[in-house]
């Protein structure tokens, strides 16, 4: 509540480039009207509130916060970082800003094993055909830091349970009930914030029917979760 996260992009892209995202699975056949009620809006006053009360009850200041990210793709990461930390600063909350060349971020994301980040911000994979793709990075066994876990550090038994159940079941309708749990429960924890798309194209014909795109840019024609046809001219 302490940074416009929905607000940042704005001032970045006053003319509407890249679209806001509330939630994971947003814009795609898994989106659920609820889970936008979730995402808290930004409120700098309660946030500075909640702030005062967690430092009363740690009986010290909250300390620096190391943030990082990477200068790649036209400095927009490294941008929406700065002006995230600026207006945190005005309540109270101080961000350790590091712009890293790209290999020595990727290099600290997912192979120093003392994971000595405390916020990222990163690209992520958006609601692709296959939504366990999608929500993998918070199942605990998937071991993408480099000491051996998630890279987020999150660890909860009810979404690995959801996760593992999910990667079971070829049922579509099933699958989207089990995801949308999934999600719902990342954003109560607040394990992540999305904050915009960066979109790519795909162009095809109005006969083709059931196409889903992918956020790898491939051209999947048949999946567990679709099957491209087309209408006979």
């Amino acid at each position: 509540m302490g940074a416009d996260w929905r607000g940042i992009p704005k001032i970045l892209f006053p003319k509407g480039v890249l679209p806001i995202r509330y939630t994971f699975f947003e814009r795609s056949w898994l989106e659920n009207k609820e889970a936008k009620k979730l995402v808290p809006a930004y409120n700098p006053e309660k946030a500075r509130l909640l702030l005062k009360e967690m430092e009363k009850e740690a009986g010290k200041p909250i300390p620096r916060i190391f943030a990082m990210t990477d200068k790649g793709r036209q400095g927009i990461l490294g941008a929406t970082l700065q002006i995230a930390a600026n207006q945190l600063k005005k309540i109270g909350l101080n961000l350790d800003v590091n712009i890293l060349d790209p290999e020595v971020s990727k290099d600290k994301e997912r192979r120093d094993p003392k994971c000595d980040w405390d916020i990222l911000i990163s690209p992520f994979k958006g609601p692709a055909i296959d939504p366990g793709d999608t929500v993998s990075d918070f199942y605990s066994e998937t071991p993408t830091a480099g000491d051996g876990k998630n890279i987020p550090g999150y660890n909860n038994p009810k979404v690995d349970e959801l996760y593992l159940k999910g990667g079971a079941t070829y049922n579509r309708q099933e699958g989207k009930k089990i995801y949308q749990e999934i999600e719902l429960i990342l954003l109560k924890d607040l394990v992540v914030v999305p904050l915009f798309d960066i979109p790519f194209v795909f162009a095809y014909n109005k006969r083709v029917h059931d196409f889903l795109a992918h956020d790898s840019a491939h051209l999947l024609l048949r999946t567990a979760w679709n099957n491209v046809w087309m209408d006979k001219k």
